[in-house]
């Protein structure tokens, strides 16, 4: 009898030594993989203990109630079990600014996360979102690993709700979240009061208008993300200041969007209105309107970065544009990029100003390497430097640019041109009409 309590009270000794051993690891870091993984989805509250049932076990149950109430419990952190859907509908209010219909309402302070699916109802309509905060900012808010499907194809007709908005977003996170089927906005933060927020390691596919949108933010990072089949825009950066003026650049700044894929979407990435955007290490494959796009509303996109980026143009050969620079915009460089397939490689427009291009690689472009729009002005006050082209030319084309003409004298005005070079003939292309 006393041997066995001997053993026993041996045992516990151990085991609250490596207890503490183990814990102690966990608080200063150094815990292995295998712990942290296995801790990491256990922390949260399981949305099925407020009452959510998954459509592999209860199909047809309407979740949302269930998972606002765990929201709404006090709750800092969010579970959706792994490998389920929950189904939700949406309420019939409307938000003034932001529109009608939401499932679930965000707030402050709280993180979501799991490998679970959450899914509109079928005959859903609205035009807000299935997640969103409802008042005009919201902090320290993340959502990881989690799946929204907005289940377009079964939507209302005319439905134009976004699967996750958030407005006034600071200091928030959507990290690797898959966004599916949304008839409006795959992943959104917009609204006054924007920064210090990143969008990392996400999926969106089969948007109804745009995958991934960003507006008026001062400082995001958007990064490591993949965008298919978006009707417009993968990437829609928006600052529009509705003071205008020639030299305004908006309401944005410090944008960084980097080491993202696009493929299969009317622009890849639109830079509308806003300044200070770094555009690096980008992929984006077969864009209908162009791979980058720096536009005007009323306020101008200024003092961004372009370089070392694919746009390749694979499903329309000789089709498009690779980059449009337009309305008053620029003050940019665009460097170290690589354009192929495009019937223009950049086109600019509309006094475009002060603009670098130089060091671009291109192949299998049809007409134009760089491309001033036919009327004065479309281009002013820039630098084309030494640019590259693989193939020979053919016919004459393509050509690096073109020249001013008795038409349109003041085409390119004040602007130094340096003929690309054929990597196939060591030669310069030749730019005579």
């Amino acid at each position: 009898m006393k041997k066995r309590i001997y053993i026993t009270f041996s045992l516990l000794i151990i085991l609250a030594f490596f207890s503490g051993y183990l814990i102690s690891n966990i608080k200063d870091g150094t815990s292995t993989k295998t712990i942290s993984e296995s801790t990491r989805y256990t922390t949260g509250v399981n949305i099925e203990k407020f009452g959510a049932k998954s459509v592999e076990d209860s199909p047809g149950f309407d979740s949302r109630e269930a998972i606002q109430a765990a929201i709404d419990s006090g709750a800092k952190e969010i579970y959706i079990p792994f490998g389920k859907t929950y189904e939700i509908s949406i309420n019939s209010q409307t938000y003034d600014g932001k529109g009608t219909g939401i499932g679930l309402k965000l707030h402050d302070n709280l993180r979501i996360y799991g490998g679970g699916t959450i899914k509109a109802k079928a005959n859903t309509g609205g035009s807000f979102a299935l997640l969103a905060n409802t008042n005009n900012s919201i902090k320290n808010f993340v959502i990881e690993g989690v799946t929204i499907d907005g289940n377009s194809d079964n939507s209302k007709a005319g439905s134009r709700r976004s699967n996750l908005v958030l407005f006034g977003a600071e200091n928030c996170r959507f990290l690797n979240v898959t966004s599916v089927n949304s008839p409006y906005v795959g992943l959104m933060m917009r609204g006054n009061g924007g920064k210090k927020n990143a969008i990392k390691g996400s999926i969106v596919e089969n948007s109804g208008y745009i995958g991934i949108q960003a507006q008026k933010h001062d400082g995001i990072i958007i990064s490591k993300n993949k965008v298919y089949k978006s009707r417009d825009n993968a990437y829609d950066i928006e600052g529009n200041d509705l003071k205008g003026g020639a030299i305004n650049k908006g309401t944005g700044e410090k944008v960084i969007i980097t080491n993202n894929i696009a493929d299969g979407c009317r622009t890849g990435i639109f830079i509308e209105s806003t300044g200070r955007v770094i555009v690096t290490g980008n992929h984006i494959f077969n864009t209908t309107n162009g791979g980058f796009y720096m536009n005007r509303m009323n306020s101008g996109s200024f003092y961004n970065v372009v370089s070392d980026n694919e746009f390749i143009n694979e499903d329309h050969p000789g089709k498009y544009i690779g980059g449009m620079i337009a309305n008053s915009s620029g003050k940019s460089m665009i460097h170290h990029n690589v354009f192929k397939g495009f019937l223009v490689g950049i086109e600019t427009r509309s006094k475009a100003t002060n603009l670098v291009i130089d060091h671009n690689y291109f192949s299998e472009i049809s007409q134009y390497l760089i491309y001033p729009a036919a009327a004065n002005y479309s281009l002013v006050k820039s630098e084309i430097g030494i640019n590259y082209y693989e193939e020979a030319q053919a016919n004459g084309f393509p050509r690096t640019t073109p020249t001013n003409s008795a038409k349109y004298p003041n085409r390119i005005f004040n602007v130094s041109v340096t003929p690309a070079k054929s990597l196939e003939t060591n030669d310069k292309l030749s730019d005579k009409q």
